[in-house]
């Protein structure tokens, strides 16, 4: 988390700033739905952070902020976007923003199976929900793989579809892709 909390910090102090500047900035940019959709005070809860004093040893008298990361970070009810990866593991979203690295990392790491389960046993659970990968920066991924005449998009399919778990999640035929490349944009429905 000491990687999402500086960024978290400066939205949370920028939107709660007295600045008229900083205020009308703000406005304008969730007007423009450049500001993140998620309820940041709720997500990030800064009011959960205490400071506090070390009682003994070499650091014995200074103070340190005890962050209480257990009790934050949680997605809230009204919650439009997820940012972290605790929270699309616990509720996986039917629409997924991700470049070909990230998605390679999930599609191997055991920990993020959860994520695909959920997501197939959601396409069955109704035949009009659908699921939309959106794959930035695919022209990476056919720019490493041209040697093999493989694009980012052929390759990733089968992949995803090998994350079928049973023939419950049969429905998971139920999904869109759009890729963007450089120079232009691959959209296809499976």
């Amino acid at each position: 988390m000491r990687n999402i909390a500086p960024l978290l910090e400066y939205f949370v102090e920028f939107q709660a700033s007295e600045n008229e500047e900083k205020q009308n900035l703000v406005k304008e940019l969730k007007n423009r739905g450049r500001w993140p959709a998620k309820d940041l005070f709720g997500f990030f809860a800064p009011d959960e952070e205490e400071v506090k004093t070390y009682k003994s040893g070499k650091n014995a008298g200074k103070t340190y902020r005890s962050r209480h990361w257990d009790h934050r970070l949680f997605t809230q009810p009204g919650d439009r976007e997820l940012l972290t990866r605790h929270e699309i593991q616990k509720n996986p979203p039917d629409l997924r923003v991700t470049n070909y690295s990230m998605l390679a990392y999930m599609l191997l790491r055991p920990i993020e199976r959860s994520i695909f389960r959920k997501t197939c046993d959601w396409l069955a659970s109704n035949p009009s929900n659908q699921f939309l990968l959106i794959l930035d920066e695919a022209h990476m991924c056919a720019r490493e793989r041209r040697r093999r005449r493989q694009t980012a998009f052929s390759h990733w399919v089968p992949m995803l579809d090998a994350m079928r778990v049973d023939d419950r999640s049969s429905h998971c035929s139920q999904r869109g892709f759009i890729c963007s490349f450089e120079g232009f944009h691959l959209s296809t429905a499976a």
